[in-house]
């Protein structure tokens, strides 16, 4: 992570490791290159990443490479962290579809917002709680959804 000035952050990364999957032939290694840029804005943090992740499973049906863009904002009220951001993914699978007969293409996008507050937290850990909207188009139609959903995360910031 490098710094710009008093305000503008940037840096890269990677990350490499093996996914496990329960569906035969799914699992395999990966790795997901990453850069990332980041600015201070008053009181919020304006944020931007792309990624590449590539996945090469043991069966070439499920490899895969996706380009991902990611951006967002994070502002502080009162204690109170808000953060909507917005990411967009396009897989391009390596085979073509033995039943549909294309080669697999999705489009994934999803707008989320993340809350937390300091009156909640223990030994430095707060939980977080992400709401988001989810879709997806798929060449392959059976790969295709929408869905709304929420996670809670106990997070501490270093």
């Amino acid at each position: 992570r490098f710094g710009v000035g008093e305000a503008v952050e940037f840096g890269a990364g990677g990350q490499v490791g093996y996914m496990s999957s329960s569906t035969e032939g799914a699992s395999g290694p990966y790795w997901r290159p990453y850069a990332f840029v980041s600015d201070a804005v008053g009181g919020s943090v304006a944020f931007a990443r792309v990624s590449m992740d590539r996945l090469d499973a043991s069966n070439p049906y499920f490899s895969h490479v996706t380009p991902k863009v990611e951006a967002g904002m994070s502002a502080r009220y009162g204690g109170l962290d808000v953060t909507p951001r917005i990411e967009v993914a396009r897989a391009r699978f390596d085979e073509v579809d033995w039943f549909w007969g294309v080669r697999r293409k999705d489009l994934t996008v999803r707008p989320s917002v993340s809350l937390s507050h300091d009156a909640v937290s223990w030994k430095g850990f707060k939980p977080e709680l992400d709401v988001f909207y989810e879709t997806r188009s798929s060449s392959v139609p059976i790969n295709g959804y929408t869905q709304f959903g929420t996670t809670v995360s106990l997070v501490r910031k270093f």
